[in-house]
């Protein structure tokens, strides 16, 4: 990644990443944890994997309200629809998102 700019509007964050190179690989684990790292508890603590599930752990419906992994899925195909190359391994071999 060349450049981050993170920008706050309310209750919405706005990621702006940009890259100079064609293909950039990032595993899927790594962008579902992506929205986890990039959101503020408890005024400006960052939320990490680990303080996510344990807060998940202690209040269920916090799984309800957010990162469900239909709607990052979801995402993904809105990036493929949209122009964004994304492919996957799966048995190892590789596979496109196709636009729909």
């Amino acid at each position: 990644m060349d450049t981050q700019i993170i920008e706050q509007s309310d209750n919405y964050t706005v990621i702006n990443e940009s890259f100079s190179n064609d293909f950039n690989a990032i595993s899927e684990y790594k962008f579902l944890l992506a929205p986890i790292e990039h959101t503020a508890y408890d005024g400006e603590e960052k939320y990490t994997a680990h303080t996510y599930i344990e807060n998940a752990k202690a209040d269920a419906n916090l799984l309800k309200m957010h990162f469900q992994l239909g709607h990052v899925r979801g995402m993904m195909q809105y990036l493929a629809d949209n122009g964004v190359e994304i492919m996957y391994i799966r048995n190892k071999l590789i596979y496109k998102l196709s636009p729909q």
